[in-house]
Order: structure tokens, then sequence, then C-alpha cells
């Protein structure tokens, strides 16, 4: 029979517990490496999707700018004072005028215009300043603002407004300034041209064809 001490001294069963140990210790450390890993190309994905966002609300200023400018030198024609931006309050054909000096309010121009196919759109309304005496509908002050919204996966939004003011330039062109963000992009965006349609990514950085506005 086997002694008491030779009972204490045997270590066979040990290094049974020492390779488990070592084990769930490698365990660990993949799971939390992995951990790690997905929480950083979560957060990757999240900066280049909101970057994208950015740029497709940044298309919609440019895209509304462009279509504002054929009606803008319309409207006022032979105008040697003041630039009227009334036209832009009351939307393009078959859209409801603005109602209210804020964005719920305003002018509906541009209705959920895809930037990419990849997903991406944005809509764009245009309203009057709350200081013009013109009201919802009428324009006094060459100031109006508009603002593009842009919507994509995951549900998530980006919203730029600015203002757009009206101008005479010299040579009796009409434009309208307030922004530049991509001056110069796409080609003929304006309501009236063969392609008013939403501004492409591929086409930002082609030459804008006519250039009343900047």
């Amino acid at each position: 029979m086997q002694d008491v001490s030779s009972i204490l001294k045997n270590e066979e069963g040990s290094l049974i517990v020492i390779v488990l140990m070592i084990l769930v210790m490698v365990t660990i450390l993949g799971l939390t490496a992995t951990t790690v890993s997905r929480t950083e190309l979560q957060i990757s994905t999240n900066e280049l999707i909101s970057q994208r966002m950015f740029f497709t609300a940044d298309s919609g200023i440019e895209h509304i700018r462009k279509q504002l400018q054929i009606p803008l030198a319309a409207a006022n024609a032979g105008t040697t004072g003041g630039v009227n931006l009334t036209f832009a309050l009351l939307g393009f054909t078959g859209s409801d005028p603005a109602t209210a000096t804020n964005y719920d309010g305003g002018a509906q121009w541009i209705d959920n215009a895809d930037f990419d196919g990849d997903g991406m759109k944005y809509s764009v309304k245009v309203w009057n300043n709350s200081s013009d005496p013109g009201g919802n509908t009428s324009d006094t002050d060459s100031f109006v603002y508009a603002r593009s919204v842009s919507t994509g996966p995951r549900g998530g939004t980006t919203a730029i407004e600015v203002y757009l003011l009206g101008r005479i330039k010299p040579g009796t062109a009409r434009s309208i300034t307030g922004y530049s963000g991509q001056e110069g992009a796409g080609s003929g965006k304006s309501h009236v041209s063969s392609d008013a349609n939403a501004m492409s990514a591929s086409a930002l950085n082609t030459t804008q064809a006519s250039g009343l506005l900047h």
C-alpha cells in the first residue's frame, strides 16, 4: 500500500491544473482582443458613415444653389435694385410654398434625392428669415435660409443649414452667395435642365457648366 508521504509528493495532477489555467487565460485574452477589434471596427465604420453623410448633406446645399440659379435670373431680369428671392419661397412647380419662417414650414425643393446609390439621400427646404416683413412667401431683403438633411445607414441624419443671399454682380449677372462648400460641382443642376436630379458622388469633381451661383 502507498504510504501518505508518497501520495503528498505526487505532482502528476498539478500539471493538468496548470495547463487548464493557461488555456483559460489564453481564452480570456483572445476574447478581449476580439471585443476590442470589433469595437474599433464599429468606431471606424461609424466615422466613415458620419463623413459620408456630411458630404451628402453638403451636396444637397450645392444642388439647391445650382437649382435656384436659372429661376433667380428669370425672376430678376432687368432688375437694377435688390435681388428678389420670392420664387424660392414659393417652391418649384407642383410643390407647396413655404408656410412658416422656419425649417418645418419651408418650401420643399428637393425630396430624398439619391446621392450615391448606396442608401445615402438628401432633402432640402428653403424658408424666409423671420426678420423679413414679407413673411412666409415674400422676400424683401434678398436673404433666405436653406437646410439640407441627409439620411443614411443605421438611421443616422446630418443637417447643414446656410443662408442664401441674392446679389447683382458686375455685368448685371444675378447670383446667390453665402456658401461655397462644393463650388463648381455637377453640371446643369437647375429646375429646367435635363439633369436636374441628385448630385452623384462622381460628379463632385466635374466642371459646372453654368456658373451664376457663387
